[in-house]
């Protein structure tokens, strides 16, 4: 019988999900003061220092190097997971939620016949690439476009068509997939982002210090779709406190309407690339000595 495990990356104390299906998993415990009491991600090869940068992404590169005797494995947050069983966009206590999935264990009903599991994306007015210009720093996403043309050129229509031509956001780097998925997205993903890395200014604001978190959102997708993988998408329930109880018919109007929005504004850009306006680009990068 195929072994499923999703890990559940915390970095403070809270309700934590805990069964033969789901496996907590402490993130950037090299660096904290707090023991949750369960397993961290500072043993064997990992890089849990590196969580302030790099999100749940060090709980997802220790799961990759230390945990080998799954078939199927995927990631969640103490605060987000797939409602596997439910499909809604709805929030839960934590008593509601552990009485739900407390003896959930088989997640591969769901994945059935598809290669992957992903949020399911909300649409935006904006393309994917201008939404993060926008929320976040630009120069750092056209160093992500660079280097990932760089070392792997055929992603460059993929890039082009996903980051500038579609306007679906898929959140939280969530997934749920087969092992050899997952070791084909990972020795993909982190030797692309230790060497975006090196470019990188980090900024000054904590929110922003979050930023291989923030590129590897685009990068899980991105990697999805040029690969072909038939996706599936599920919604993404929240716990304890966060608020995001939302009407299904309120929330389909709202991705209707942006998405009636951005159609219309698409022929604005169709001359927007991967490179971005390059002459721009190019100048932002040499007022930083940034050599791609």
């Amino acid at each position: 019988m195929s072994k499923s495990k999703i890990i559940v990356c915390a970095h403070k104390k809270d309700f934590v999900m805990d069964n033969e299906l789901y496996m907590p998993l402490q993130v950037g415990k090299a660096t904290s003061k707090v023991d949750l009491g369960f397993q961290g991600d500072d043993t064997g090869d990992n890089i849990s220092a590196k969580n302030p940068n790099y999100c749940e992404l060090t709980g997802l590169y220790w799961a990759w190097k230390n945990l080998k005797d799954v078939d199927y494995i995927g990631l969640a947050h103490y605060r987000r997971y797939f409602d596997f069983m439910n499909g809604g966009y709805v929030s839960y206590k934590d008593a509601d939620f552990s009485e739900i999935y407390g003896s959930y264990s088989n997640p591969l009903e769901v994945l059935g016949d598809y290669d992957i599991i992903l949020p399911k994306p909300s649409r935006m007015e904006a393309s994917v690439g201008y939404d993060y210009i926008y929320a976040h720093v630009m120069e750092d996403f056209y160093i992500m476009n660079r280097i990932i043309i760089k070392h792997y050129p055929d992603y460059e229509r993929t890039i082009t068509d996903f980051f500038y031509r579609d306007n679906r956001r898929i959140c939280f780097n969530m997934f749920f997939t087969s092992r050899e998925v997952c070791d084909r997205y990972c020795e993909w993903l982190f030797p692309l982002l230790f060497e975006i890395e090196k470019y990188v200014k980090l900024s000054n604001y904590k929110f922003q210090q979050r930023v291989f978190g923030f590129m590897s959102e685009l990068m899980l997708p991105l990697f999805c779709l040029h690969n072909k993988l038939k996706i599936k998408y599920v919604p993404v329930c929240m716990i304890g406190t966060m608020t995001c109880k939302e009407n299904k018919l309120k929330m389909s109007f709202l991705n209707f309407r942006s998405n009636i929005k951005f159609r219309l504004l698409r022929p604005r850009m169709k001359n927007i690339d991967c490179y971005g306006r390059k002459c721009h680009v190019d100048l932002y990068f040499k007022l930083d000595n940034i050599n791609i």
